[in-house]
């Protein structure tokens, strides 16, 4: 009979409506964090909503100086993360043209982020089924993500990092159709190849952070496009003549038209920064004087702490160690406060739960270790998708170290800047689980039903 109801547990969890369940699950949990909780959040809530209305008084997102009244959001002028807060400015204007209460218009604007993160797992979905890993696998990591605290709460508040999740998933999505119809068809497919740039590159223009991912899609792209000419010169030319005859023009002048748009926005902020002042990303400081920056709360901070440094290990080791321990305990904190004047509390995880966490992550990270030729064995989708977790997640720790280095302060560790990145990472854990027990089918629903009961 255990068994059977074992066997029962497997079947659902392999079905669609298990996911579209997960999917309802983290709405319903995103949504009650939208409607409950107090303004702002503490992921700079107030800052990105003051962004967005500052947006909604300029139709253009070029802004040729600073806004008055505008140095506690930073130097925004030059700012390349601006797309997020200059598309929200549009239903918002609409919105706060009807409705005039500060809680309406808050909601309203948090209702769409949870919107635009419950579209990235529908995409991110998409792009896990590229790989050869098994619907009961992909449905299990989609379950576990949404179950770490932090999730909901990053979606149901106004954030750009809700549309960066989707816009990281729509270039992954893009780029393995590209080299799907690529590989297999031997065909260049330009819509797709566009869109897929596309996609990266305003992917830049929503988080500056998006520009490890940015690097890894293009320089892949350009290696599949230049291997396949490389291979069969004759054939490329045909299939691109051949692409460009049948497709619909209409198409391919769109596709072309957001690629060269797109390209105008990254040079204006990018390409204008490095001209100006030798970097894509300059600081606050290189912008604006210092008493103008010094509004900014986090640019005060880095500024103070740089200023009066204490002394820092320059041990890697030691702070990899502290940043993953760090990292962990920000995914599964919980925080309140938040009213005027009050000061934000942190509440670590119950130790049952960290504990689970940091166990089944770490020992299935050491299994992927031992399986990574039998698991990564003819799954190029899957191996893509890891080189740019990895290479994100080593720009990201490289920018953190520096920044600790220079101030003595481990600033900037918080477990929602892993999310663009970790639904690759999960599902390699998933299938290394799945390989170790795959001569022990029944307990897979038994490790399956025990470490949801712990993370619940």
């Amino acid at each position: 009979m255990i068994e059977t109801f074992l066997k029962k547990i497997a079947a659902i969890v392999r079905s669609d409506k298990f996911f579209y369940a997960i999917l309802i699950l983290f709405i319903l949990q995103a949504s009650w964090i939208a409607i409950s909780a107090t303004y702002p959040q503490p992921f700079d809530e107030n800052t990105h909503f003051g962004l967005i209305k500052l947006y909604s008084q300029h139709w253009s997102p070029f802004l040729t100086d600073q806004p008055p009244n505008a140095d506690a959001l930073g130097a925004v002028a030059r700012d390349p993360s601006y797309l997020y807060h200059y598309l929200m400015s549009f239903p918002y204007r609409v919105f706060a043209h009807f409705v005039h209460s500060l809680p309406a218009q808050v909601i309203f604007l948090r209702f769409l982020n949870v919107a635009f993160f419950a579209a990235s797992l529908v995409v991110f979905r998409k792009v896990l089924q590229k790989t050869k890993a098994t619907p009961g696998i992909i449905n299990c990591v989609f379950l576990f993500f949404v179950l770490i605290p932090v999730v909901p709460f990053l979606a149901g508040q106004i954030n750009y990092d809700n549309l960066l999740m989707l816009t990281v998933a729509a270039t992954l999505l893009l780029t393995l159709n590209f080299v799907e119809v690529m590989d297999k068809k031997k065909r260049m497919n330009l819509i797709l190849g566009l869109g897929a740039l596309s996609a990266a590159i305003l992917g830049s223009l929503v988080k500056v952070e998006f520009l490890p991912i940015f690097l890894v899609v293009v320089v892949f792209i350009i290696f599949k496009i230049g291997r396949f000419w490389w291979m069969n010169k004759v054939v490329f030319i045909k299939s691109l003549r051949h692409k460009v005859a049948s497709a619909h023009r209409g198409m391919i002048v769109v596709s072309l038209v957001i690629f060269i748009l797109a390209s105008g926005l990254f040079l204006q902020r990018y390409g204008v920064n490095f001209l100006r002042y030798g970097t894509p990303t300059p600081r606050c400081d290189q912008v604006l004087t210092v008493e103008q920056c010094s509004a900014n709360g986090s640019w005060k901070r880095a500024y103070d702490a740089e200023r009066t440094k204490q002394t820092a290990s320059h041990s890697p080791i030691r702070y990899s160690v502290s940043w993953v321990v760090r990292m962990f305990i920000y995914s599964f904190y919980t925080r309140s406060g938040g009213n005027p004047g009050a000061y934000y509390v942190n509440v670590n995880p119950l130790p049952l739960i960290g504990i689970t966490a940091i166990a089944v992550f770490s020992t299935g990270v050491l299994i992927f270790l031992f399986y990574t030729r039998a698991i990564l064995r003819e799954d190029r989708a899957l191996l893509l998708l890891l080189i740019l977790s990895v290479v994100y997640y080593a720009v990201l720790w490289a920018y953190l170290f520096q920044d600790y280095l220079q101030t003595g302060q481990k600033f900037g560790i918080n477990g929602r800047y892993l999310f663009p990145a970790i639904l690759p990472v999960l599902l390699a854990v998933g299938l290394a689980y799945q390989r170790l027990l795959s001569k022990r089918p029944l307990l897979k629903p038994v490790l399956l039903i025990t470490v949801f009961l712990l993370f619940l």
